[in-house]
């Protein structure tokens, strides 16, 4: 999808950086990049200022996802030489001016909206990096099993223990997700 976002970058100036560290922001609830599920709609650089235009599923996207994203991409912009300064606009988003405010500002979720759960969005970010970790063990193995590759042996109980870390060093080199 990163081909089909309109960009506009200062002549001579390669993206790249840019779009790679877009596409490593994720869905937190999807666990998808944001640029392979089509939600950056354009992206400006002039300045040392990067301008990210999203559109998410629908305009009642859940709050705080929509502010994880958009804090998500502030922040991996910034990471990118050159960018000093991040503007990300949410369309028709419900909640779309108070996140960008808080958002473009560097503000927290807490100053967004007073009030609303725990005011951090820490715990919900941990409990989504959880649920993608078992994500993509799950997405893995099952690309293993349907390869039908070594790695599926699962007997240990009367192996060695050489045998047993022979075993585990495949299962992990297999799946991808960890290295032997």
């Amino acid at each position: 999808m990163r081909d089909n976002v309109p960009c506009e970058f200062p002549a001579g100036y390669d993206g790249a950086a840019i779009l790679d560290r877009l596409a490593q922001v994720l869905d937190p609830e999807l666990d998808e990049s944001i640029l392979d599920l089509g939600f950056v709609r354009s992206l400006q650089l002039r300045s040392g200022h990067a301008s990210v235009a999203l559109r998410l599923p629908t305009s009642w996207c859940a709050v705080n996802f929509a502010y994880l994203m958009a804090e998500d991409i502030r922040g991996a912009l910034l990471m990118v030489e050159g960018v000093r300064r991040v503007t990300i606009r949410l369309g028709d988003h419900c909640a779309a001016e108070e996140i960008e405010a808080a958002v473009n500002d560097g503000r927290p979720f807490s100053e967004a909206f007073p009030g609303e759960g725990a005011g951090s969005l820490a715990a919900l970010r941990l409990t989504c990096e959880s649920c993608a970790k078992q994500v993509a063990r799950r997405r893995s193995f099952a690309r293993c099993a349907s390869a039908k590759c070594r790695c599926r042996t699962t007997r240990f109980c009367s192996d060695s223990p050489a045998v047993r870390r022979s075993r585990v060093e495949r299962r992990r080199s297999c799946s991808g997700i960890w290295s032997a």
